[in-house]
Protein backbone atom coordinates (compact mmCIF):
# COMPACT_ATOMS: atom_id res chain seq x y z
CA UNK A 1 0.00 0.00 0.00
CA UNK A 2 1.47 3.17 -1.13
CA UNK A 3 1.26 5.88 2.14
CA UNK A 4 1.18 9.81 2.07
CA UNK A 5 3.45 12.40 4.27
CA UNK A 6 2.03 15.02 6.35
CA UNK A 7 3.74 18.54 5.92
CA UNK A 8 2.47 20.73 8.48
CA UNK A 9 -0.94 20.03 9.39
CA UNK A 10 -1.68 18.93 5.60
CA UNK A 11 -1.87 15.33 4.48
CA UNK A 12 -1.00 14.56 1.04
CA UNK A 13 -1.37 11.19 -0.77
CA UNK A 14 1.87 9.18 -2.61
CA UNK A 15 3.79 11.46 -4.62
CA UNK A 16 6.10 9.19 -7.43
CA UNK A 17 8.62 10.42 -9.22
CA UNK A 18 11.60 9.19 -11.52
CA UNK A 19 14.76 11.06 -11.94
CA UNK A 20 15.41 12.38 -15.88
CA UNK A 21 18.64 14.03 -15.32
CA UNK A 22 20.69 14.02 -12.49
CA UNK A 23 24.29 16.22 -12.55
CA UNK A 24 26.66 15.69 -9.98
CA UNK A 25 27.88 19.40 -9.56
CA UNK A 26 24.89 21.37 -9.73
CA UNK A 27 22.05 20.33 -7.98
CA UNK A 28 19.69 22.56 -9.31
CA UNK A 29 19.93 21.16 -13.09
CA UNK A 30 18.64 18.08 -11.94
CA UNK A 31 15.27 17.18 -13.73
CA UNK A 32 12.49 14.73 -11.98
CA UNK A 33 8.93 14.10 -13.22
CA UNK A 34 6.41 13.77 -10.34
CA UNK A 35 3.18 12.18 -10.19
CA UNK A 36 0.80 13.40 -7.84
CA UNK A 37 -2.42 12.01 -7.36
CA UNK A 38 -4.18 15.07 -5.80
CA UNK A 39 -2.63 18.67 -6.22
CA UNK A 40 -2.88 20.76 -3.03
CA UNK A 41 -1.57 24.24 -2.56
CA UNK A 42 2.11 24.12 -3.60
CA UNK A 43 2.06 20.12 -3.13
CA UNK A 44 5.20 19.36 -5.10
CA UNK A 45 7.03 22.14 -3.88
CA UNK A 46 5.91 21.58 -0.16
CA UNK A 47 6.64 18.23 0.28
CA UNK A 48 9.85 18.12 -1.85
CA UNK A 49 10.90 20.97 0.42
CA UNK A 50 10.79 19.16 3.12
CA UNK A 51 13.67 16.57 2.30
CA UNK A 52 15.72 19.34 1.33
CA UNK A 53 14.96 20.02 -2.10
CA UNK A 54 14.28 23.44 -3.73
CA UNK A 55 12.30 23.55 -6.80
CA UNK A 56 13.29 26.33 -9.10
CA UNK A 57 10.61 25.16 -12.05
CA UNK A 58 7.50 23.45 -12.16
CA UNK A 59 5.72 22.66 -15.86
CA UNK A 60 2.23 20.44 -15.93
CA UNK A 61 2.30 18.72 -18.78
CA UNK A 62 -0.36 16.66 -17.74
CA UNK A 63 -4.16 16.90 -16.07
CA UNK A 64 -5.92 13.22 -15.90
CA UNK A 65 -5.65 11.85 -19.90
CA UNK A 66 -4.93 14.94 -21.65
CA UNK A 67 -1.37 15.97 -22.38
CA UNK A 68 -0.18 19.11 -23.76
CA UNK A 69 1.99 17.62 -26.25
CA UNK A 70 2.84 20.65 -28.89
CA UNK A 71 1.31 22.95 -27.14
CA UNK A 72 3.74 26.34 -26.40
CA UNK A 73 3.75 28.75 -23.64
CA UNK A 74 0.55 30.91 -24.39
CA UNK A 75 -0.79 28.53 -26.83
CA UNK A 76 -5.02 27.42 -26.81
CA UNK A 77 -6.31 24.45 -28.16
CA UNK A 78 -10.07 24.64 -27.81
CA UNK A 79 -11.80 20.99 -27.26
CA UNK A 80 -14.74 20.78 -29.12
CA UNK A 81 -15.86 17.02 -28.76
CA UNK A 82 -14.34 14.42 -26.03
CA UNK A 83 -14.57 11.20 -26.83
CA UNK A 84 -16.14 8.73 -24.17
CA UNK A 85 -12.93 6.86 -24.04
CA UNK A 86 -11.38 10.09 -22.60
CA UNK A 87 -13.83 11.23 -19.97
CA UNK A 88 -13.96 7.48 -18.56
CA UNK A 89 -10.43 8.21 -18.44
CA UNK A 90 -10.85 11.46 -16.68
CA UNK A 91 -13.43 10.32 -14.16
CA UNK A 92 -10.99 7.54 -12.90
CA UNK A 93 -8.30 9.49 -12.76
CA UNK A 94 -9.44 12.73 -12.41
CA UNK A 95 -6.79 13.84 -9.44
CA UNK A 96 -4.10 13.14 -10.76
CA UNK A 97 -1.54 15.61 -12.46
CA UNK A 98 1.85 14.92 -14.07
CA UNK A 99 4.72 17.38 -13.38
CA UNK A 100 8.03 18.38 -14.07
CA UNK A 101 10.61 19.84 -12.37
CA UNK A 102 13.20 21.75 -13.88
CA UNK A 103 16.26 24.05 -14.19
CA UNK A 104 16.96 24.03 -17.99
CA UNK A 105 14.65 24.89 -20.49
CA UNK A 106 13.96 21.54 -22.36
CA UNK A 107 10.35 20.47 -23.52
CA UNK A 108 8.98 16.63 -22.45
CA UNK A 109 6.03 15.63 -24.52
CA UNK A 110 4.09 13.24 -22.58
CA UNK A 111 1.57 11.07 -24.66
CA UNK A 112 -0.81 8.68 -22.80
CA UNK A 113 -1.31 5.53 -25.70
CA UNK A 114 -3.28 2.32 -24.36
CA UNK A 115 -2.87 3.24 -20.59
CA UNK A 116 1.53 3.15 -20.77
CA UNK A 117 3.49 6.33 -20.97
CA UNK A 118 5.85 7.33 -24.10
CA UNK A 119 8.50 9.72 -22.93
CA UNK A 120 10.01 11.89 -26.09
CA UNK A 121 12.89 13.95 -24.73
Amino acid sequence: REQGIVVGNTPFQSISSKVLHKSNTKPEENWLDITVKEGKYREVRRALGMIGMNVTRLIRTQYGPFTLGNLHRGDLLEVKTIPKVFLDLLKESKKQKRCLIAEADKSIIHEKEHGSDKHVV
